[in-house]
């Protein structure tokens, strides 16, 4: 525990980083930001820096028993019915982080944010600085139609949030930010197009990687079957997988069968198209990073058939 043990004149912690992200790494709904979140936490306390990650979870999730890390968990509420990127309500989080991280933040702490969650960061006035990370794989066609617009006309805003609240939260967390980071040249060019962002000042780090990836030894395995993990969704292209392994000889097929690793919005319309296929496909959720290496190594095959990535963790985690 990196925060209680230092606290200032006020009794609150005095943290190096703050961290933000929507959801956390033990929601039912989490995926490769909430990963990265951790790993970056993670890797600063055992750097020697006092470190809180803020995250968020709604009146309908009950996240209990999840291992406790080596940095602080606070945790601020999520505005919506139930998990999901999308929720018509969503941009209200920023209101919930705002008063969360603003009763954390000193005059030396850096703060550290990873999504529409920071849209009212800037206006923290007791931190270091600001830092956002785009961690957001694409963006529609309307706002890349934003390039050329500018973001002191308030038509731009109003126009935005009519047609994605979440996005105007984005522009607002990004715009107000001290630097911003992004994971790939691809990520680059589409949040400078989109937010009227000049690109050079855009900052590009590459994702890292869970240690257990690195450290577990890579033999032969079971060699057997084809693997697709992430969060079931659309985006993700797990329908894809599904259709291309279909396509398959039914003695390969046989030999090789198909595992999704993960949950998501779309998990009972593939087992459903499944049947209809008359694939066999197992769904056993999600599994530990040290666990999930593993089953990365028993598989002949990884397909990750994204339809929106700018270049995430699996990719790397599969490499």
């Amino acid at each position: 525990m990196s925060g209680p043990d230092t606290v200032g004149g006020n009794g609150k912690p005095l943290y190096d980083v703050i961290m933000t992200c929507n959801y956390s790494p033990w929601s039912s709904y989490s995926g490769g930001g909430q990963k990265s979140v951790h790993m970056l936490a993670t890797a600063m306390v055992r750097q020697g820096m006092r470190v809180g990650v803020v995250y968020s979870k709604g009146p309908w999730e009950s996240v209990k028993d999840h291992p406790q890390p080596e940095y602080d968990v606070h945790w601020a509420g999520f505005v919506s019915f139930k998990p999901s990127i999308s929720s018509p309500l969503r941009f209200l989080n920023g209101i919930l982080f705002w008063r969360k991280v603003r009763a954390l933040s000193s005059a030396n702490t850096i703060i550290h944010a990873n999504g529409d969650e920071a849209s009212l960061f800037s206006f923290i006035p007791n931190k270091a600085r600001f830092i956002y990370t785009n961690r957001y794989p694409e963006f529609p066609e309307f706002m890349l139609a934003n390039a050329g617009r500018s973001f002191r006309n308030p038509l731009t805003w109003l126009a935005i949030f009519c047609k994605e609240p979440r996005f105007a939260a984005i522009a607002l967390g990004l715009r107000g930010a001290d630097a911003v980071t992004v994971t790939s040249d691809h990520s680059r060019s589409q949040v400078s197009r989109s937010f009227g962002v000049d690109a050079k000042t855009l900052t590009v780090v590459p994702n890292g990687i869970d240690p257990d990836f690195l450290e577990m030894p890579i033999d032969t395995g079971k060699n057997q079957g084809v693997l697709f993990f992430g969060r079931l969704t659309r985006a993700k292209g797990p329908d894809l997988a599904l259709e291309a392994y279909a396509r398959l000889p039914a003695d390969l097929r046989e030999a090789h069968p198909l595992n999704f690793i993960g949950n998501g919005p779309v998990r009972k319309e593939l087992e459903e198209r499944a049947k209809a296929l008359g694939v066999k496909a197992n769904f056993p959720g999600w599994v530990s990073g040290r666990e999930l290496a593993r089953v990365i190594l028993d598989h002949r095959a990884v397909c990750l058939p994204s339809r929106e990535e700018s270049f995430g963790n699996a990719v790397v985690e599969t490499l």
